[in-house]
């Protein structure tokens, strides 16, 4: 949308009365005009650590398709250099999408079209160095091919042996269930 014409919107809000989206839901009931998420974490990107050394070090289990994902020239293409904060949020399937089942493409879509951000391949294990908790959290971002020739994305879990840096399914057609926790980024929260 173009910004003369977003001012001219707000304006026109205004003059009759409408100043929160809170209030233009009351209008309009059936459309959602706001989607705000929880903060899962806020990780620090671009500090030039090894992020793969501070998993091992902190003994975080990280299995062989995650690592072979690692050695890929798309995630090494990706990995931030300029030092910012990142909130990163999340939601399920069906908060995202309002569907019981979604396909990743509908998913990115819905993360997109809500204003957030995709994220970038190194926030899972960024996500994995601060967050401790048991439930399974998968990136929405961009799929990597690994060395088979198949698109896969990150996810962390948790289980009897320990954490876990992982990796599934990157098919932009995949079905995910609409309990399936994702994490994208907060795109105000970027900070330099």
């Amino acid at each position: 949308m173009d910004f003369n014409v977003a001012i001219k919107m707000i304006e026109i809000l205004e003059k009759n009365g409408i100043k929160t989206p809170e209030e233009l839901e009351k209008i309009f009931p059936s459309t959602k005009i706001t989607d705000d998420y929880p903060t899962l974490a806020t990780i620090k990107v671009g500090d030039s650590r090894d992020m793969r050394r501070v998993l091992e070090d902190k003994k975080t289990n990280i299995v062989r398709l995650a690592e072979d994902l690692m050695n890929q020239k798309a995630y090494k293409d990706s990995i931030e250099t300029k030092e910012a904060t990142v909130d990163l949020c999340s939601a399920t399937v069906k908060e995202l999408t309002g569907k019981d089942r979604a396909v990743l493409y509908q998913i990115i879509d819905a993360v997109i079209n809500k204003g957030f951000g995709l994220c970038k391949p190194e926030d899972c294990l960024r996500l994995r160095e601060a967050y401790y908790g048991g439930k399974t959290y998968i990136i929405a971002m961009d799929p990597i091919c690994g060395s088979n020739g198949d698109p896969h994305i990150f996810f962390v879990d948790c289980d009897l042996c320990g954490l876990w840096l992982n990796a599934n399914s990157g098919s932009l057609s995949r079905e995910w269930d609409g309990n399936c926790w994702f994490v994208f980024r907060r795109r105000s929260a970027v900070k330099a």
